[in-house]
């Protein structure tokens, strides 16, 4: 009974941190979804892809719309992404560089297993 009181101990609160975490980040791809879809009047990966290359926005604000389609991971992105990567839109920026690599990665790959949620829940 001891072995079970402590498993749970320590189960419950990894669990309500992943939960925590899985809602913070559903929220935010939201918000950046919908940010980008009442602009553009289409889906959200679309909307996304056009607002990241729409030089009239704030390039963090683009940035972090590449955050946002790399959880979603959606494949018809690549392309895009592959295409800021090689015309210099970080401008050195490491952060911005990593996001763009890893949104390619996740886009082009199945390596994010979350994105489903934040399809499903969020968007």
């Amino acid at each position: 009974m001891r072995i079970i009181r402590v498993l749970l101990f320590l189960l419950v609160p990894i669990l309500l941190v992943f939960v925590a975490g899985v809602v913070s980040i559903g929220y935010s791809v939201g918000k950046y979804c919908k940010t980008a879809t009442d602009l553009y009047h289409s889906d959200c990966a679309s909307s996304l892809l056009t607002y990241i290359t729409d030089e009239q926005n704030i390039h963090d604000l683009r940035v972090k719309s590449v955050w946002a389609i790399g959880q979603i991971a959606d494949p018809r992105s690549v392309i895009v992404l592959e295409s800021l990567e090689m015309n210099n839109f970080c401008q050195g920026d490491n952060s911005c560089e990593y996001e763009i690599t890893k949104a390619i990665r996740w886009c082009s790959t199945d390596k994010n297993k979350l994105s489903p949620i934040w399809r499903e829940l969020f968007l």
